[in-house]
């Protein structure tokens, strides 16, 4: 594995949401397919150790909260939901059950906002933390 900083692709985005899904390997290698990636059993299983690598990677990044795993897990959940709606949109044909459907699509929107919000709120706490812990280290209180 390269020693590069790489950025997470379509295909391994994919993979993380067949696992999201609990797919089993005989159901993701088609599901895959169907959402435009083909992949042998070995590549799934390469892909699959290449992201358990970054994943370990990125939580090393972001230990000082535990809080932002989890709600990145809990955003890339919701994105899995609002992508097979989407896919199930498509397929309806009746207009009166693509509006429900819609709807549907739509109330899970603040679920989605509030996830992003939280997480920035979050982050934001974490900066703060680690300011005021870099200030009281370097200039510690004279009192």
């Amino acid at each position: 594995m390269s020693s590069k900083k790489q950025a997470m692709d379509g295909r391994q985005l994919l993979i993380i949401q067949t696992q999201i899904m609990r797919l089993p390997l005989a159901k993701a290698l088609p599901w895959l397919e169907v959402h435009g990636y083909k992949i042998s059993t070995s590549g799934y299983y390469r892909e699959l150790d290449k992201i358990k690598n970054s994943v370990d990677k990125r939580s090393m990044e972001i230990a000082q909260t535990g809080f932002l795993e989890q709600h990145m897990a809990r955003i890339d959940t919701l994105l899995v939901i609002e992508r097979e709606m989407w896919d199930n949109y498509h397929s309806i044909e009746d207009p009166f059950k693509r509006i429900l459907a819609a709807k549907t699509i739509a109330e899970m929107q603040p679920y989605l906002a509030g996830a992003y919000n939280k997480t920035r709120a979050v982050m934001e706490k974490q900066a703060e933390m680690k300011s005021k812990f870099l200030t009281d280290t370097i200039q510690p209180n004279s009192k």
